[in-house]
């Protein structure tokens, strides 16, 4: 028989504490409560004119966090849902909330255009109110799957729509928008956007906001889901590859408003 020299017995000595040390530290933290947080990183702050998309996380009891197990349920509440209108609805008013001294903010359901999945946890915001340090709060409820059951809300606060940039509009709109809304916005295979009559940016109806909450809902200022072929900005990238934002928009229709 062969033996094991003593070497080699304190090899595999070493190695078994070593595993049974190893299994101890790998123990997991316990679940502490839920968090909303913004789904792409960074801060939980929203700009008017933002369709900022919001996640939740498990906080456990060591200050990490983890993801919610994949077939858990989040059901969002605080702002209204508003569901777009069918294609070709004419309404005497619009059906999007109007502003007023609080933050203005929807959930959206566009069956037309977009899936449950694809507008989860966005927050549309349509206008930061007059009160001082506006925010708006959001609730979560989880339930399903192996994630414990459980509600958290959040206070999200809310910076002004940002300052457009005309040149740099240009820019954009050319690479994103000009095939289907005309060179200078004046029209095409989709509607004006330009600062011509009847077209979006003379409009008063139309906030310089609106332009990216349409582009990201697939709905228009009153409510009405838009053309089937419209692009789904919400979930596509642009021309560059990286998604619009809010910063976008207003670039864009800065420069729309110079067109006439």
């Amino acid at each position: 028989m062969r033996t094991l020299s003593v070497l080699s017995l304190s090899w595999i000595v070493l190695g078994t504490i070593g595993l049974a040390s190893c299994g101890d530290s790998s123990s997991s933290a316990a679940f502490s409560q839920f968090k909303i947080v913004a789904a792409k990183g960074g801060p939980l702050q929203a700009t008017v004119g933002d369709a900022f998309r919001l996640s939740v996380v498990e906080g456990l009891s060591d200050g990490t966090t983890k993801a919610l197990s994949t077939d858990a349920k989040v059901t969002w509440s605080g702002p209204p849902v508003i569901t777009a209108l069918p294609i070709g609805s004419t309404p005497a008013d619009s059906i999007l909330p109007q502003p007023g001294s609080s933050v203005t903010a929807m959930w959206v359901e566009n069956p037309d255009h977009l899936t449950p999945a694809e507008v989860a946890g966005v927050l549309y915001v349509l206008d930061a109110g007059s009160a001082a340090s506006p925010s708006i709060t959001v609730t979560a409820t989880v339930t399903g799957g192996a994630t414990p059951a459980g509600q958290t809300s959040s206070s999200v606060p809310v910076a002004a729509f940002p300052v457009g940039n005309a040149p740099r509009g240009q820019t954009l709109y050319a690479a994103n928008c000009a095939s289907c809304h005309g060179a200078t916005g004046e029209g095409g295979s989709a509607p004006g956007l330009n600062a011509a009559p009847d077209n979006v940016a003379s409009d008063s109806g139309w906030t310089p906001q609106m332009l990216g909450l349409a582009a990201q809902s697939n709905m228009d200022d009153q409510g009405v889901s838009l053309a089937t072929t419209m692009p789904k900005w919400l979930v596509i990238p642009g021309a560059n590859g990286q998604p619009l934002t809010t910063q976008n928009f207003a670039d864009i229709y800065a420069f729309l408003k110079t067109q006439l």
